[in-house]
């Protein structure tokens, strides 16, 4: 069984339980494999960098689809499921980092991720995927998997190709100030 999740936890972005439902919704729509969808609604650490509590050992078992509440899913999700990556995330709009708002992995492989975090990171460095991609070396999808709504898009939902999965909301506007 695939398990896919998402974070929602108070903080930047005000997002709600409605914000959740609506991901719920888009990925069983766009997943054809049976899944089991978790929210992660409590964690130690304050806005992006709850998102870390994904990667605790024993959380999840199987393969893992992390999904952020922003993200719009558009196309079938049945390919980032097979991606043939024990870890794969979105390709960063602006630089060659990662963008963590779509990470798919192995159970288990990642837990280093959590078991290495401490407060003092939080400090250091200037979000979640900046401390994924210095501890773990993720994939990169394929570029026209997950484009940026501002910056891949240019705003204008007509150039979505064929080949999307999701539109990834950095920032503002969010998919629902739009629609």
């Amino acid at each position: 069984m695939i398990t896919v999740t998402c974070v929602c936890v108070p903080g930047p972005g005000n997002y709600t339980l409605d914000h959740v439902e609506r991901l719920r919704k888009m990925v069983a729509e766009h997943l054809s494999l049976d899944f089991d969808f978790q929210c992660i609604t409590e964690s130690p650490w304050p806005g992006w960098w709850s998102k870390i509590q994904i990667f605790a050992p024993g959380r999840f078992t199987g393969r893992v689809l992390y999904l952020d509440l922003d993200v719009t899913v558009v196309g079938n999700l049945d390919e980032v499921i097979a991606y043939p990556a024990v870890f794969a995330c979105a390709k960063d709009p602006l630089n060659k980092g990662i963008n963590s708002s779509v990470m798919v992995w192995d159970a288990g492989t990642q837990n280093h991720i959590f078991q290495k975090f401490t407060p003092v990171v939080m400090e250091l460095m200037n979000g979640d995927q900046d401390w994924i991609n210095k501890v773990s070396l993720p994939s990169r999808f394929p570029k026209d998997w997950f484009p940026s709504y501002k910056f891949d898009l240019k705003r204008d939902l007509s150039n979505v190709s064929a080949n999307t999965k999701a539109i990834l909301f950095t920032g503002k506007p969010k998919p629902w100030d739009i629609q």
